[in-house]
């Protein structure tokens, strides 16, 4: 590969990010930003009104960028007219990162332990965030809007956006889990949660059985027990030993995605996370991948699915019912007792009854 270097920066360079232009925008120790063409990797813009390092950059629109820095202010650009058209200056220490929330709001963290959520088309702060010991390092947004932040005080806080209250701290010597390293964070999920989608994801050049021990093997280096136990759950979900060492696309897609439910339990989660698992499979193979969870089920496993129809719903003990984003109610179904359509069923009218809970509480729901 060909490597291309950018020279202008007297000092380090501390941060740097793509615009929606491809070109490229950097920040120094020279306190200055620089804009390279990405074409000529020429520099074709420099701002130098900083007086200290510039620590973290932003792009607001196609035409507005921001950047903080270590002389505790934040400056906005505007690159049409290649000037720097707002300062925010209500930091005590350095600015350390910056983010832009979903209404445009701009959000900010510094090394005076503080986040400021600034309405930056008036310049003002809107909403000054409290609770951090030490310089915050990394701010974003969840989907709910609340706001998320990391600190060298080893903590994660959750805010509610709507009042600015800190509603939930974690810590990284929690027992269960740390969200501050990323590393952690992924043994907790090799651990402790097992993932089955809509979509597949079997990596198309390994076989079956590969795709299921590749995943085994994040959690063991005992290859042969894991085959072992693979090779079981394959059984178990009528993937025969014909089809272990057929790639994915020689199998139909009802066996893939039985294929990606074992992958999903190799490691035995606690808790499986299936999103909308049958979304991409006709009649009989919704059916199958389902009889499968349910048996899994009996079996002990826990599973949270997610799902838009009511075939699905009626595997579920407990349905939750979300409309936008919020829980709105719940019904409690208890154990699912077979198909109340099958006349062979020996649980044919509670299974009815059953049914109509469902039906009814969805109606209820607007769904």
């Amino acid at each position: 590969m060909n490597q291309i270097e950018l020279k202008g920066h007297l000092g380090c360079i501390n941060c740097i990010i793509q615009l929606s232009n491809g070109n490229l925008l950097t920040g120094g120790d020279d306190s200055s930003i620089r804009i390279w063409d990405i074409k000529t990797y020429e520099n074709i813009l420099t701002f130098e009104e900083h007086f200290a390092r510039v620590t973290c950059l932003i792009e607001i629109s196609k035409d507005i960028i921001a950047s903080g820095s270590f002389d505790t202010s934040i400056r906005l650009w505007n690159l049409n007219e290649k000037k720097c058209y707002l300062q925010l200056c209500e930091h005590l220490n350095w600015v350390l990162c910056l983010y832009i929330l979903k209404d445009y709001s701009l959000c900010s963290g510094g090394g005076d332990n503080l986040i400021i959520i600034w309405n930056v088309k008036k310049g003002i702060s809107k909403k000054i965030l409290k609770g951090h010991s030490d310089l915050i390092n990394c701010i974003s947004q969840l989907n709910n809007d609340n706001i998320i932040s990391s600190s060298d005080d080893k903590s994660i806080r959750i805010w509610d956006y709507i009042n600015g209250n800190c509603i939930k701290v974690f810590n990284c010597n929690d027992n269960i889990i740390s969200f501050t390293f990323f590393n952690n964070l992924f043994v907790f999920r090799r651990d402790h949660a097992g993932f089955v989608f809509q979509q597949n994801y079997l990596n198309d050049s390994m076989s079956a059985l590969d795709n299921v021990m590749v995943s085994g093997l994040l959690k063991t280096k005992d290859r042969r027990a894991l085959a072992g136990r693979a090779k079981d759950l394959l059984q178990k979900v009528q993937i025969g030993e014909n089809d272990w060492r057929k790639f994915p696309t020689q199998l139909s897609g009802g066996q893939q995605q039985r294929v990606a439910v074992v992958r999903g339990v190799i490691n035995q989660p606690e808790v499986l996370f299936a999103d909308e698992p049958t979304g991409a499979l006709n009649s009989q193979n919704t059916t199958n991948v389902l009889d499968i969870m349910t048996e899994l089920n009996n079996q002990g496993q826990s599973i949270v699915m997610v799902t838009h129809t009511v075939k699905a719903a009626e595997r579920g003990n407990r349905i939750i019912y979300l409309s936008d984003g919020v829980i709105s109610d719940e019904c409690n179904l208890g154990p699912y007792l077979g198909d109340y359509k099958d006349e062979n069923n020996l649980h044919r009218a509670e299974a009815l009854e059953r049914h109509k809970k469902l039906k009814d509480f969805l109606q209820a729901m607007g769904w």
